[in-house]
C-alpha cells in the first residue's frame, strides 16, 4: 500500500486547520445564477491529523476512496441520539457512502491500526467556513457519556 504522504503530493492535499486532516476542495456547483449549491472535497485521516468534534449547519454525504477503514460518530443532539459507523469499503462489511445530517456532531478517526484513509466528502448546499461548529466543553460532557470522546477531539 501507498504511504499517506504520496496521497497528500500526487492530489495536493493542504492541512485543514480548523478541523484536523489534509484536504483539497475540487468540486463546486453552481447554479445558472452563479450561486453554490454544492461543494466537493478529497478529505485524508492519519493517525495523528483527523476530524476533530464538530458540525455542519449542512448535510455532508462521506464516500470511502481508499485506505484503512475509519470509524465515525455522531451526536443528535436535538433528539439525543448517539450513533456510529464504519466508513469503508463495502467488501469489508463497511459503509462505502454515508450522510451526516446538518446540525448533527460529528467526529471521525481511523479504526486502531489504520494507516490513512482518503474520502471525499459533498455538502449540500457548498460548505462555507461559516456553516462549521467546532466542540464546545458541553457537548464534549455530553458525548463523553457514549464513548471515550477524547479520542475525538484535539
Amino acid at each position: 500500500m501507498v504511504d499517506y504522504k504520496t496521497i497528500i503530493n500526487r492530489l495536493n492535499l493542504q492541512p485543514l486547520e480548523v478541523e484536523g486532516g489534509c484536504f483539497k476542495r475540487v468540486i463546486t456547483l453552481k447554479n445558472n445564477h452563479e450561486e453554490e449549491i454544492g461543494s466537493c472535497i478529497y478529505y485524508l485521516v492519519t493517525p495523528s491529523s483527523y476530524s476533530s468534534l464538530h458540525k455542519v449547519l449542512k448535510d455532508e454525504i462521506w464516500y470511502f476512496l481508499e485506505g484503512d477503514p475509519l470509524l465515525q460518530i455522531q451526536y443528535d443532539e436535538e433528539n439525543e441520539e448517539f450513533s456510529s459507523v464504519i466508513i469503508d469499503k463495502a467488501s469489508n462489511n463497511g459503509t462505502p457512502m454515508h450522510l451526516v445530517e446538518k446540525n448533527v456532531w460529528q467526529s471521525t478517526i481511523l479504526k486502531e491500526g489504520g494507516k490513512w484513509a482518503l474520502v471525499a466528502t459533498t455538502v449540500i448546499p457548498g460548505f462555507k467556513y461559516d456553516d462549521f461548529i467546532h466542540y464546545n466543553d458541553d457537548i464534549v460532557k455530553t458525548i463523553g457519556e457514549f464513548c471515550d470522546i477524547k479520542k475525538f477531539i484535539y
